[in-house]
């Protein structure tokens, strides 16, 4: 099965708590939710900046990603109302 949907490259694939769903982040600042099961997409969240990398933790249920702009922010897949990012950790700096 061939996922279509991201307008730039994949930076992070994991699977979710329910086995049927992926999560992919990408370069085009989304993070997209799809059922395994039938081939599409279930949700979107949409970022300002491009995702680096993306990590689920089966414990809190949350999304973690790594962006360009150098910050850690926690996401609720499961969320339908209220703020999208749950957290967010900076503290990376750029070498020069």
């Amino acid at each position: 099965m061939t996922l279509v949907g991201h307008k730039e490259g994949i930076s992070g694939v994991t699977w979710l708590e329910n086995a049927n769903e992926v999560c992919t982040a990408s370069l085009d600042h989304t993070i997209k939710i799809w059922d395994s099961e039938i081939g599409g997409m279930k949700g979107e969240l949409v970022g300002s900046k491009a995702f680096f990398g993306l990590s689920y933790s089966k414990h809190h249920q949350l999304l973690l990603t790594a962006g360009c702009e150098r910050t850690i922010r926690t996401y609720d897949p499961r969320s339908t109302q209220g703020l999208i990012v749950k957290s967010a950790f900076a503290s990376h700096q750029v070498c020069r």
